[in-house]
């Protein structure tokens, strides 16, 4: 069964999470990695989620990111509630909702980099079409690419490739962006570009963005900070970036 999937910037939280949990069993051996988490993330925010390696932050983004299913909990996205979405609904909303840029950065090696951003398009329209080639190329040069917009994904660095990944997440105007160490491979000139392009597009476009990072740094320059330990949120203090949404 299929929720009515809407894309609504204006109504509730972009993302809800009611005591979500995720457990693995190995034999008579249950190893629970996330314990019951709460959260809500509104439109517009950029949210930082800390955690030491371990703690559960992959886990729960991949529940999010509708790539795994939590053992127990709701998780709505963009006020739909993805408990009974099939495999098709779940592909749609992920599509239309969101944006990733993982660490792995799923590049298409065959492809340049300007066509590796068009990709989602591509795939929402069902075929890859010469008029978003405009945006794809604003995109590139917004993260300082624009004179490898051609290049072969195979020709570029790790840290050109990355943020290649970063602009491609943003291609589809998605509600949520989920980041999983986006300026980890990144010089400090870039990362600066990568995460004012994030701000950008939050305050421009009311996209949200939820960013895992160990850089306190990074974390710090976010609306707020979430920290998860042994699988549940221990804190979700603002930062003196949040700006008043009233």
């Amino acid at each position: 069964m299929n929720d009515h999937v809407q894309d609504d910037r204006t109504i509730g939280p972009v993302l809800a999470l009611d005591g979500v949990t995720k457990e693995f069993v190995d034999g008579q051996v249950v190893s629970k990695v996330l314990r019951g988490i709460t959260l809500a993330l509104e439109p517009a925010e950029l949210v930082a989620l800390i955690g030491r390696s371990g703690s559960g932050k992959s886990t729960l983004l991949n529940i999010i990111g509708l790539l795994d299913a939590p053992t127990r909990g709701t998780v709505r996205i963009g006020g739909v509630d993805t408990t009974h979405l099939d495999d098709a609904g779940r592909t749609t909303l992920r599509n239309r909702t969101l944006g990733f840029v993982f660490q792995s950065h799923h590049l298409i090696t065959a492809l340049t980099a300007e066509e590796n951003v068009r990709v989602p398009l591509a795939i929402a329209r069902g075929w890859m079409s010469e008029k978003d080639k405009p945006r794809a190329r604003a995109l590139l040069e917004a993260v300082g690419l624009g004179a490898k917009v051609d290049a072969p994904i195979r020709t570029l660095s790790g840290g050109e490739q990355q943020r290649v990944a970063v602009a491609r997440a943003l291609v589809n105007e998605p509600r949520l962006v989920l980041a999983d160490e986006p300026t980890g491979n990144l010089d400090t000139e870039a990362a600066d570009q990568v995460f004012a392009l994030f701000r950008r597009a939050h305050r421009e476009r009311s996209m949200t963005f939820l960013i895992v990072t160990h850089d306190r740094g990074l974390a710090a320059r976010c609306d707020r900070i979430v920290e998860i330990v042994d699988g549940a949120l221990v804190s979700g203090e603002r930062t003196d970036h949040a700006e008043s949404r009233g």
